[in-house]
């Protein structure tokens, strides 16, 4: 299977949750992720428990695209990705098909274009079907900031590159793994280290990079050293946050959380502590709330560090079109800034909660 189509279907009913947030269900029971970044324009992709084919729900349970398809993923933005016998095609919001099915395998469109594979490679068409980059490549990433890493193999050694969108080699196959680009820069391997490129394959840090990096957010990006403490840099490689840090997780909504002492806490953009380090566990803020472990339960503060819904929920994931997901006695639904539940805990695990809230949002 391809490096980026590594993806699980998911066998939990939606129905109960559906039914929860009072709406009818058709009897929806498994279905696959949408891709990551995916919109999702007022539909979601379910598998009919009666004929076992997939289709699109509307906000109201009905299906609005009727169960048709042999596997069936959510919209990313005009077109969907969807399986007919052993080929995958594209769908309009009608249910029509655009591309017809004749790729082994394909992937959501990003930045206009989509990797579909025939013949054992891999090549790009645009969302009318066209073929714009033939297929050559063994594997090849989805199109971010108009790069898409591609790989070679010889002698059972893999070197990753990048690719435009002409198919033009931009950066050549010289590290041992590639992520996509963001905010300019992209996470790669070389040597045993993590380090970032630039768009013209240019090396971030000289000295050999990091142990352990996570990608850019914020135009910021952090990095565990070799004294295993975790500094922040920017996006010309220059140390913003000097490294005192145990653990620390990439910026966003201008606070990053920080684990000090055993503890979790939060700091701003100059490394100042801005939240103090009191929590068994802090993640991201979004949507000006952010979920920390309170003993052993989980609640939300705001970013002045005051308690905005109590902790009383076995685990919490950031809000989401205006939802969090929030765990109960093993299963998932979600809550409002309030703190009110909105959908029934019942799914499985809290990315099916984000799917609902955008279809509801």
């Amino acid at each position: 299977m391809k490096l980026h189509k590594i993806t699980k279907v998911i066998k939990a009913s939606l129905c109960a949750a559906i039914a929860a947030a009072a709406l009818s269900c058709a009897g929806p029971e498994e279905h696959p992720p949408a891709g990551e970044g995916a919109e999702v324009p007022g539909t979601l992709a379910v598998q009919d428990r009666e004929s076992g084919l997939f289709g699109y729900i509307d906000r109201s349970g009905d299906f609005a695209i009727s169960p048709r398809f042999d596997l069936a993923w959510d919209f990313a933005g005009a077109r969907a990705l969807v399986k007919k016998g052993d080929k995958y095609g594209y769908i309009d919001q009608s249910g029509e098909f655009v591309v017809e099915p004749r790729f082994d395998e394909a992937w959501d469109f990003s930045e206009g274009l989509a990797a579909v594979e025939t013949g054992g490679r891999v090549g790009y068409i645009d969302e009318s079907g066209g073929t714009v980059i033939e297929p050559r490549f063994i594997d090849a990433g989805s199109f971010s900031e108009g790069r898409a890493w591609f790989f070679t193999e010889e002698n059972g050694v893999k070197k990753w590159g990048f690719i435009d969108k002409e198919g033009e080699i931009v950066i050549e196959p010289v590290f041992d793994w590639a992520f996509d680009f963001s905010n300019g820069r992209a996470l790669i391997g070389l040597g045993g280290r993590m380090n970032f490129i630039d768009p013209a394959g240019e090396l971030l840090l000289k000295g050999g990079g990091f142990v352990f990096a996570l990608p850019f957010r914020e135009g910021m990006a952090v990095g565990r050293g070799e004294d295993g403490l975790w500094r922040y840099i920017d996006e010309n490689g220059k140390v913003l946050i000097k490294g005192r840090f145990e653990e620390a997780t990439p910026f966003s909504e201008d606070l990053a959380p920080v684990k000090i002492d055993g503890k979790w806490g939060y700091i701003d953009r100059a490394g100042k502590t801005a939240i103090e380090a009191d929590y068994e566990a802090a993640l991201p803020f979004s949507e000006g709330l952010a979920p920390v472990k309170v003993g052993p339960k989980w609640g939300f503060i705001d970013n002045e560090g005051g308690i905005m819904i109590d902790p009383r929920f076995d685990r919490a994931l950031p809000f989401a079109a205006g939802g969090a997901p929030v765990e109960l006695e093993g299963t998932w639904g979600a809550i409002d800034r309030t703190g009110e539940i909105i959908i029934e805990p019942g799914l499985e695990e809290g990315e099916y909660v984000y799917r609902l809230l955008r279809l509801l949002r």
